[in-house]
């Protein structure tokens, strides 16, 4: 199952709205949207050495939205689009594991805001995107974005806690 907005949407449904584009409800086209984004990352960045840039969460961002909020430069400030580019250079330039990148990024992009709008969605999305280009493709065999619903208590217990940590190390800085 998927979750949007803090809806649920189940494997029956979701296969239903994949497989009938008549279906113009808010969460059939969301489901859409989410596909058209996995299906980018699985045929584009599966095992690609090129870098994650900002121009390409742009292209998630596009994908999800469908451009109704605007493009994501014109509609994010200039100083959290540095940050943004900051942050790809910096977790692409280690040779930390892809599934550490993948948490750093997502968690970074929730706590700095830096993707007004859609970014739970485009975190994870982009956090999919650096597993891909790792060669960590789970092709449906893990649901993690279950995990990572913004509504369920133990996200919000490990996102705060995460949260702490982070402050706790700014202080002692």
């Amino acid at each position: 199952a998927l979750t949007h907005q803090g809806h649920a949407v189940t494997q029956q449904n979701i296969e239903k709205y994949l497989a009938d584009t008549s279906f113009t409800s808010t969460k059939a086209m969301a489901t859409r949207k989410y596909k058209s984004a996995i299906d980018l990352i699985r045929t584009e960045w599966y095992v690609n050495p090129a870098p994650i840039s900002p121009h390409v969460l742009s292209t998630l961002d596009a994908l999800v939205s469908q451009n109704k909020r605007g493009s994501l430069s014109k509609r994010t400030p200039i100083e959290k689009l540095y940050d943004l580019k900051q942050l790809l250079t910096y977790i692409q330039s280690g040779d930390e594991h892809p599934v550490i990148q993948a948490g750093i990024v997502y968690v970074e992009i929730l706590q700095k805001d830096l993707i007004p709008h859609s970014g739970h969605l485009v975190a994870i999305l982009l956090a999919t995107m650096m597993l891909s280009k790792q060669g960590w493709d789970f092709r449906e065999l893990i649901n993690y974005e279950r995990l990572l619903d913004p509504h369920s208590p133990e996200y919000r217990y490990a996102y705060d806690a995460t949260k702490a940590n982070n402050k706790d190390r700014k202080s002692t800085r």
